[in-house]
């Protein structure tokens, strides 16, 4: 081997592991699950059972768009979740305008790598927010959402699931 395809080598297998480890850091600093900042907050089991098996609300969440993000994470940042008008659902939404009336609620969700959907049921103001995808080894990401509810939120609970 001559010493330029010796050196091309070397430095090609040194940017493959910079690459690894680089990805690695990311993923392992983008996971909220483990962190104390993560905004999961799964119910009590009894309070779960009875949110998931007879609601008194359900309806799907939308997420925040990207540049959005920023602005909503620092609206809930002490708080799960915050009411808003028509028109700043819509700019967190990346719409001219929402289709139905309010109240409309910024609210804590968790997504798993951004795929899947968000979903919120409520009996009595204790709200669920709840991510569910599709998949193994997701990372978590805290991402607001918005929902149209029918009753203000008295206690939030947040989860994710995947199912394979």
């Amino acid at each position: 081997m001559t010493p330029s395809v010796a050196t091309s080598n070397r430095i090609f297998i040194l940017s493959v592991i910079v690459a690894l480890i680089a990805g690695y850091s990311y993923s392992a600093a983008s996971d909220v699950s483990k962190s104390k900042h993560s905004w999961l907050r799964p119910p009590p089991a009894g309070v779960d059972v009875r949110l998931l098996s007879a609601p008194d609300y359900r309806a799907p969440a939308f997420r925040v768009i990207d540049a959005k993000r920023s602005e909503a994470i620092a609206l809930l940042k002490a708080v799960s979740f915050v009411e808003i008008g028509d028109r700043q659902a819509a700019q967190f939404l990346g719409r001219d305008e929402m289709s139905a009336g309010g109240p409309y609620y910024l609210l804590r969700g968790v997504c798993l790598d951004q795929m899947g959907a968000f979903e919120v049921l409520q009996k009595s103001g204790t709200t669920l927010v709840h991510f569910g995808t599709m998949g193994v080894n997701k990372t978590a990401l805290n991402w607001p959402v918005i929902a149209h509810l029918k009753t203000k939120p008295r206690e939030i609970f947040v989860t994710a699931s995947t199912d394979e």
